[in-house]
């Protein structure tokens, strides 16, 4: 009687776990192709880098420059194998709808596009400034890691599908802007254009700021698809009008002046 319920209950648990398996693998099936592994992949690289450049400079083991040199070369392999990893998920996406999605980021097609756009600009780039660290002996070699940091928020404010997470996305993008300025603070053209950016972008963090508060005020969220669930509702807009109108208008502000764009250029 005994062995007869233990191979019941063994049997129950083989089929509750064959079920558990089947929903894990459709559901790794459904997120794993359009994730956010390439983003993972690119944060691994910048502290693997940041752990080796703070080792060689404190054993001394080689000058500043040939570090930095060399951290460009390894930058620009990891960039084309992220930019492998969006091609391999930009041919696995679907055309319609979102491939992943929550109330904080989102990935569809479209945004894998781009992300591969600015991971080919960032090659570009990289490969600019690689020619140019031949050259140039006095390369920091703060600003690989910096370059990359900023192009890994860039990515994450690509797929931001909320205020407040594409505001920290702008933020961070912003704070490696300063280090890149700054990077030649034997010229000081650069110190000043350093200087005004970083007075003109706390400037524009404050404004921003202030507009997702009133903009939280009037919607009570700041997820894009609750606010556009929001203003499809004529009582809201009339209700709620100017002062939604107002907080966007303060969002847009300090966008402006972190993009420097008239009429905040100066």
């Amino acid at each position: 009687m005994y062995k007869k319920n233990y191979n019941f209950n063994y049997k129950n648990f083989l089929l509750h776990f064959e079920n558990s398996a089947i929903d894990a693998v459709s559901t790794i099936k459904k997120y794993t192709i359009c994730d956010f592994t390439t983003e993972i992949f690119i944060t691994i690289g910048i502290l693997v880098f940041t752990s080796v450049v703070a080792y060689f400079i404190g054993h001394k083991d080689k000058s500043q420059s040939r570090i930095s040199f060399l951290t460009l070369n390894y930058m620009r392999i990891l960039l084309c194998i992220a930019a492998i990893f969006y091609v391999y998920d930009y041919s696995n996406a679907i055309d319609l709808g979102a491939c992943f999605s929550n109330d904080y980021v989102i990935q569809t097609k479209k945004i894998i596009a781009i992300k591969l756009l600015i991971i080919l600009s960032s090659i570009f780039v990289v490969s600019g400034t690689v020619f140019s660290a031949q050259k140039n002996k006095n390369i920091s070699v703060e600003l690989p890691i910096a370059f990359l940091t900023a192009i890994l928020f860039l990515l994450l404010l690509v797929s931001a599908n909320n205020l407040i997470f594409a505001y920290f996305s702008i933020i961070g993008f912003s704070l490696n802007l300063y280090i890149l300025i700054f990077s030649d603070m034997a010229s000081s053209s650069a110190r000043e254009a350093g200087i005004k950016y970083f007075y003109l972008s706390s400037l524009s963090a404050g404004l921003m700021l202030y507009g997702l508060f009133i903009i939280y005020a009037a919607t009570g969220s700041l997820s894009y698809l609750d606010m556009a669930s929001s203003f499809s509702h004529s009582h809201f807009v009339e209700a709620h009008h100017n002062f939604v109108n107002f907080g966007l208008t303060f969002f847009i502000f300090g966008i402006f002046f972190k993009l420097s764009a008239a009429p905040c250029h100066m």
